[in-house]
């Protein structure tokens, strides 16, 4: 059988181009994805947010407010239920629930009530996060009883007035990785109290009171889903326009806690495998691994191989 002769170098050329092209798109394609991942990986995109809507207070209305602004800044989808969406609705299709500042008593005499307390229950149960601030840990009273971990008050030797005090953080923290945050933070302290387990629960200690070592910041697995429950109140940045609030900007908080949120939030929607980067803020480009650059490289080399060596063949004939 003849094979036709080729007639010029534009065809060994053409037929290296295709080869480039079909060879090295897949592996173009991966750089590409290791990018995208990399890219979204340092925020909550596609994550689905529920903020409790309740409540009557300034307070009320200004934590609210915060947590919105926490969580938009966090790049996830930020919904506010109201009381009744909760309770007869449900959780469905959300990630995390957040329970921004606000009294139990608002919460059961007139808003929720036992159905909306078990609903929480069975999404946590069920896989689903809860982000509780300040208001939150008021669920973790004994007689509640939500999580098996509750908030006792006061935090011996802290202080229960609002003020600006420190938070220690826990670099050996498991969940999630905390290790690249700053040894200790200035929150706003109100009615400090503790958590602890009131059985067996294993808990993660995120931050604690300098004053007494007790745990002001906790993370725990509840059923298929995770918690995280905090007495400060590391969702206002005072002295800071970012929160949507002026509630308590007489402090002037000389840094932020929102990098310490994210990494938080981030460990509660995958709290199994996820472990958080040292990078907290804004998108992240990674370079692409040693054996993809040297696979490109290698394959770059045989295709300038492929063309030497037809335009030599070219020549001799």
């Amino acid at each position: 059988m003849e094979y036709p002769k080729v007639k010029s170098g534009k065809s060994y050329l053409l037929f290296a181009g295709l080869f480039l092209l079909f060879t090295l798109a897949p592996v173009l394609n991966l750089s590409g994805q290791v990018a995208v991942e990399a890219q979204g990986s340092s925020d909550l995109a596609g994550v689905n947010v529920a903020v409790y809507g309740g409540g009557h207070s300034d307070e009320n209305y200004a934590s609210r407010m915060a947590v919105v602004n926490l969580f938009e800044w966090m790049n996830a989808t930020v919904e506010t239920l109201s009381p009744t969406q909760v309770s007869t609705e449900g959780l469905d299709g959300y990630d995390i629930f957040v329970m921004p500042g606000i009294s139990p008593y608002t919460v059961f005499s007139d808003e929720m009530g036992s159905p909306g307390l078990n609903i929480i229950q069975s999404f946590v149960e069920g896989g689903g996060a809860y982000f509780g601030i300040y208001g939150g840990y008021y669920f973790e009273w004994p007689n509640y009883g939500l999580f098996d971990v509750v908030m006792r008050v006061p935090a011996t030797g802290v202080s229960s007035l609002v003020h600006l005090g420190g938070i220690s953080v826990n670099h050996a923290s498991t969940g999630p990785d905390l290790t690249a945050e700053p040894a200790s933070y200035s929150t706003m302290r109100w009615g400090c109290g503790f958590f602890e387990a009131t059985d067996d629960t294993p808990i993660n200690v995120i931050a604690s009171y300098p004053e007494n070592n007790l745990p002001a910041m906790v993370t725990f697995r509840n059923g298929s889903g995770a918690v995280f429950l905090s007495s400060p109140h590391p969702e206002y940045e005072e002295g800071g326009t970012r929160d949507g609030t002026t509630r308590h900007d007489d402090l002037a908080d000389p840094d932020t806690e929102w990098g310490l949120l994210l990494k938080v939030a981030r460990w509660l929607i995958n709290p199994t495998t996820f472990t958080p980067p040292p990078n907290t803020g804004g998108t992240t480009t990674e370079p692409p691994p040693l054996e993809l650059v040297l696979l490109v490289g290698g394959l770059v080399v045989v295709i300038i191989a492929i063309v030497s060596i037809a335009l030599f063949l070219k020549r001799r004939r």
